[in-house]
């Protein structure tokens, strides 16, 4: 089977490859976080790859996915998920039931939170559930399919506006080194520079081959001496002129 064409138009329960109750739910959405800030970060939002079609609503997250519109709705109606004591829920727990089976902390008293309140109400009442599963839908193409290709091209997009080269994922060139050229583009390298914006205590920024300039990604693969002595013996290798 080739598994490129494999549809998104399935179970959300069976496309959990980790198993929660083996590995633990903060571990699953650290992953997923990852991915999305990853894929965020070359400007692809998850709603603009995936929809979701209401079924039960028991595998749909109330606040934080975006089964009512392109954001979730924690993000349209902040003040009053600061409010809700079960964050975590799903939209089968709340919709159908009287004011959305919303569990306060206090209950919604300023003008915004009361607006925001008749707001996602007015939201509630519009949706309906019925017994099938939830899905997700691809946005990628109109037949609602999700392809690896799509998804790819998409990718190759927005990363050739910039470097102006389409040849990255160039099939002659094996995939991990398609991947590394990948991060180096979007600036995922761990150097220095990288892990200290993360947070990460770097006592020595310096770069570690000429102890001369600073250790980022620009100066790795470009300007360090260090690495222009590699390029250059790489470029006379292939009887390239530098």
């Amino acid at each position: 089977m080739d598994h490129t064409q494999q549809q998104v138009v399935i179970p959300l329960k069976q496309q959990v490859v980790i198993p929660l109750k083996l590995t633990g739910k903060k571990i699953y959405l650290e992953i997923k976080l990852s991915i999305t800030i990853a894929i965020e970060h070359i400007g692809i939002k998850m709603p603009s790859i995936f929809d979701f079609q209401l079924g039960d609503g028991k595998d749909v997250r109330f606040w934080y996915d975006w089964w009512a519109g392109d954001e979730c709705l924690a993000n349209q109606f902040p003040d009053l998920v600061v409010l809700d004591r079960k964050k975590s829920t799903s939209v089968a727990e709340r919709i159908g039931l009287a004011t959305g089976g919303l569990c306060w902390k206090k209950k919604p008293y300023s003008v915004d939170e009361i607006e925001q309140l008749n707001s996602l109400l007015r939201i509630i009442d519009n949706k309906h559930l019925n017994n099938s599963p939830d899905k997700l839908i691809s946005r990628l193409n109109t037949e609602g399919k999700f392809h690896v290709s799509d998804f790819r091209q998409r990718i190759d997009v927005l990363i050739t506006q910039s470097m102006h080269n389409n040849k990255i994922w160039m099939h002659l060139v094996p995939p991990k080194i398609s991947c590394f050229i990948w991060r180096v583009c979007i600036g995922r390298i761990p150097t220095s520079i990288e892990l200290s914006k993360r947070g990460i205590n770097i006592s020595n920024p310096s770069c570690r081959q000429c102890l001369d300039g600073v250790d980022d990604t620009d100066h790795n693969f470009v300007a360090c001496p260090f690495a222009r002595g590699v390029l250059s013996r790489i470029w006379n290798w292939c009887h390239i002129s530098d």
